[in-house]
């Protein structure tokens, strides 16, 4: 019971500490800048969430295929129920960050059965800022992470369950699971790497592979339940088989060297030792980069930019034909794919050697060694103490379920980066949480070295 206290009090008091912080930020205004003087700029869900909430038209909103579903039905709930809709969800936002202190806490108990050492794990996660830095950004990364975070809690319940012989509850968690799957991949479709983790440490929790292919498999039912009437919808409204979104092919061309990078940053380096960028690939790619261009979004955006609500009157229409052609673009679509993919084989096949390179870079990128300031230096301390964390937790054989899931996460990340870019909003989603949890871990075995529990029971 005191354990509760303390860590809702503590939840209580980091949830007013960041609203207070985030004062000056709470407003409607969608262009800003804040902490760090990061800027937030992309209308693409929110401009979506204006139209679905205000119009209830799914397909006006979403059906470009060009944003995800998620975070843009989150955001239109608040469209719908509150007056000034961006700043209630910059506070959602707030509260589902301070949240993670209370998932870290029930998942170290999974652990550890320790309060102490959950509570010290949870203080760990309210500190680490980067994980709560995104709470004001409107691009879906906090939402990520929250589900992400229900995602681990969800796994490591499961092996309490299987330890208890719940087989019904069991069950019932590796449906949580792939709905939690579904979710965050229809927020950012490279989300979906999160089942690296998931099979690895099923695999090692388990001890046999077969086991672990069969529980991928049950949870991977329910996320292609989630998942395909998604893939349905945009499919059948573009008149061409697209799976979750058409920004695939240019989001893997442009994040291959097509977007010029700082010199003071490692991808610049390599960029110029490699002769990975070309102003000839990068025209072709402007030619031949083509969607079905959604003209709701844009006069939502005109509003928008000039921090106006365009439905506050209740006068504001988008319903008219002028809004959207929906003429078939499907033929634009599938070419404009087509020629990207032949192109970004291309460009792998002339410089191979290059874009390896290029590639290893984007994960040291990711990791903060380009060494730009004080996010690069956050990032390189929290690889190298998570990482020792893990190594150390090995050797006194604890918690070694959850060291493999570090270690899955780090990998899924990697893969992230190398196939597309280690921009530190990734790393955090993918990483930062496991990560920063397995150090508040390590800390409290550490403080609480002959009361340290390690729950870690395999069944073969």
């Amino acid at each position: 019971m005191h354990a509760h206290f303390y860590l809702w009090s503590f939840f209580l008091l980091h949830l007013c500490l960041f609203l207070f912080l985030a004062k000056s930020f709470l407003t409607d205004e969608i262009h800003f800048k804040y902490y760090f003087g990061y800027m937030q700029n992309d209308f693409g869900w929110i401009s979506s969430a204006y139209i679905l909430g205000y119009e209830n038209d799914l397909i006006r909103s979403l059906g470009d295929a060009y944003r995800l579903p998620s975070y843009v039905i989150y955001q239109s709930l608040f469209v719908m129920l509150f007056e000034r809709p961006i700043i209630a969800i910059k506070i959602s936002q707030i509260i589902l960050s301070s949240s993670f202190i209370l998932i870290a806490f029930y998942i170290s108990n999974y652990l550890n059965r320790s309060n102490i050492a959950s509570l010290i794990a949870s203080f760990f996660i309210a500190l680490w800022f980067p994980l709560h830095f995104y709470s004001l950004d409107l691009t879906g990364v906090t939402f990520s992470i929250f589900i992400y975070s229900l995602f681990v809690w969800a796994l490591f319940k499961l092996f309490d369950n299987h330890r208890h012989n719940h087989n019904y509850s069991h069950n019932f968690s590796l449906i949580i699971i792939g709905l939690l799957l579904g979710v965050i991949t229809l927020s950012k479709s490279n989300n979906i790497l999160i089942f690296i983790p998931l099979f690895f440490t099923l695999w090692y929790f388990y001890g046999s592979i077969k086991i672990a292919i069969i529980n991928c498999i049950k949870s991977g039912l329910i996320f292609l339940i989630v998942v395909l009437p998604w893939s349905y919808f945009i499919s059948s409204h573009n008149n061409t088989i697209i799976l979750t979104s058409v920004l695939g092919p240019q989001a893997l061309l442009s994040y291959s060297g097509l977007r010029k990078m700082p010199m003071d940053t490692i991808l610049g380096k390599v960029d110029i030792k490699y002769k990975i960028y070309s102003e000839l690939d990068y025209k072709q790619f402007r030619d031949d980069y083509n969607v079905r261009p959604n003209f709701c979004k844009s006069k939502i955006t005109e509003y928008l930019l000039n921090n106006n609500n365009p439905y506050k009157d209740h006068q504001f229409s988008i319903s008219t034909p002028e809004c959207y052609d929906w003429n078939d673009y499907s033929q634009t679509i599938k070419l404009s794919s087509q020629n990207l993919m032949d192109l970004y084989y291309k460009r792998w096949s002339e410089n191979t050697h290059g874009f390896i390179m290029y590639g290893f870079a984007k994960i040291a990128h990711g990791f903060g060694a380009s060494l730009r300031g004080i996010s690069d230096y956050l990032s390189l301390l929290l690889f190298g103490f998570s990482l020792g964390s893990s190594i150390y937790l090995w050797k006194k054989s604890l918690y070694r379920s959850f060291v493999v899931f570090y270690w899955s996460t780090l990998l899924a990340f990697s893969v992230n980066s190398f196939i597309l870019i280690g921009y530190v909003r990734y790393r955090v989603i993918f990483f930062d949480f496991s990560a920063v949890l397995l150090i508040g871990l390590m800390v409290a075995s550490i403080c609480i070295r002959k009361k340290t529990i390690s729950i870690d029971v395999k069944k073969n």
